[in-house]
């Protein structure tokens, strides 16, 4: 009996203690799920080296937006994640969860990774391959300290971002490697610019108006440079838009609006029940999301990182309102005529010219059209019940027009020759 239990022992140490052949880095932060679209390989892209099957070590991650987990031999039978993402990123050193049902995430950069998978700890240090770009400024800090630095992160040295970042109303300027002369620091041309070009050396700073989060990009080599809020979507099969397929990418239709950052909002959107769900995530990816946390969750609720998903219970068109910092949503039914899609039309589809959109009788709110990575290229409000869209000033290429009225909105694609 002693030697059965001691053999049993010596197993189940065996198990804690496996060595893997294998041990690669995979998700949509860093190239791509396996066997998804774009992606169609059951292979880890990013793979580790160890010499003792134990302690694996990986150089120069590239991590963009979006998640990824640590998997062994090629299989979801072994995979670890995070075991929380605070503010919708993973801590840069910390333990791995088994099976986590939830995915680690950073921001975006390059960098050099351990891993022990007996342990299950971790450790995510920036390369420094590529000079430092930072925001420094009061606006940064919240106080009257100027010398204050958020670094945004960059794959190439050359586009540098960083989503959510958290401002006060004051003055936020550019510098290189947390220093400053003459030839590492950058302001704006006007203060008030949020989207613009860079100065080198200027004497001016960005000036923020509305405290807020957002995401900032600059590019070292044109110094043009954007603040915006960041975007967030509504995606699910209870709306006309779907689940996301995942694909490298991928952007979210059904955009909420904002004046702020913080009050996120729909004039109308179509909701179906029987089943179907919906959550909300932020900037395309499912790095930050909210879902259900409350019971019930309809048609109002408090949303919260990874909840679960939201399910209508009565079909219709709703007006909605999502606050981005508690999570609070709420559905108002506006009981109009459903919003068809085949009410909206577009022609000539491909045009040189215009683009004539009419909404079957209907009056047409609001136009957004938006180029295929997500950039607003145009916005108008007509308020009427046709409208001419002017795409000569447009390159050749597939665009998306997001048509609203008073009873819904619907997305269609229109091509420029």
């Amino acid at each position: 009996m002693k030697k059965i239990t001691l053999l049993i022992c010596l197993f189940a140490m065996s198990l804690g203690n496996a060595q893997y052949t294998k041990m690669g880095i995979t998700g949509d932060g860093v190239g791509g799920w396996p066997d998804s679209p774009g992606y169609p390989t059951t292979e880890d892209i990013n793979q580790m080296t160890s010499t003792d099957g134990i302690n694996w070590t990986l150089e120069n991650l590239v991590v963009g937006n979006g998640s990824f987990k640590f998997r062994a031999d090629y299989t979801w039978d072994h995979n670890w994640g995070s075991a929380g993402n605070p503010g919708g990123f993973s801590p840069l050193t910390g333990t791995a969860v088994s099976n986590s049902g939830t995915n680690l995430a950073l921001p975006v950069g390059i960098y050099n990774v351990t891993f022990n998978s007996t342990t299950l700890a971790y450790s995510f240090t920036i390369s420094n391959i590529y000079p430092t770009i930072s925001l420094v400024g009061t606006a940064v800090s919240g106080t009257d300290v100027f010398d204050a630095d958020f670094d945004l992160g960059t794959t190439d040295g050359i586009h540098y971002s960083a989503n959510g970042v958290h401002l006060y109303p004051a003055a936020v300027k550019w510098r290189q490697n947390h220093t400053w002369s003459a030839t590492t620091n950058w302001g704006p041309e006007n203060s008030a610019d949020l989207v613009g070009t860079a100065v080198l050396d200027a004497q001016t700073a960005v000036s923020i108006a509305v405290e807020a989060n957002y995401n900032v990009t600059f590019n070292l080599q044109t110094l043009a440079y954007t603040f915006t809020f960041p975007t967030i979507a509504i995606v699910g099969n209870a709306t006309t838009a779907g689940w996301p397929l995942n694909t490298p990418g991928e952007i979210d239709p059904l955009v909420l609006d904002t004046d702020d950052g913080v009050n996120y909002y729909l004039t109308s959107i179509a909701l179906t029940a029987g089943g179907n769900a919906f959550k909300f995530r932020a900037d395309n990816a499912w790095t930050v999301q909210w879902g259900a946390s409350t019971t019930p969750e309809f048609p109002s609720g408090i949303g919260t990182q990874s909840g679960g998903d939201i399910n209508p219970d009565v079909a219709g068109n709703y007006s909605l309102a999502f606050n981005r910092q508690t999570g609070v949503y709420t559905f108002a039914l506006l009981g109009l005529e459903q919003f068809q899609q085949s009410d909206v039309k577009a022609y000539p589809n491909p045009t040189r010219n215009n683009w004539n959109v009419s909404a079957n009788g209907q009056t047409i709110e609001k136009i957004r059209v938006t180029d295929f990575s997500g950039k607003v290229v145009m916005e108008m409000h007509p308020n009427t019940s046709e409208a001419a869209i002017d795409a000569s000033g447009l390159s050749t290429g597939m665009y998306f027009a997001n048509v609203s009225t008073a009873t819904g909105s619907k997305i269609i694609k229109v091509v420029k020759q």
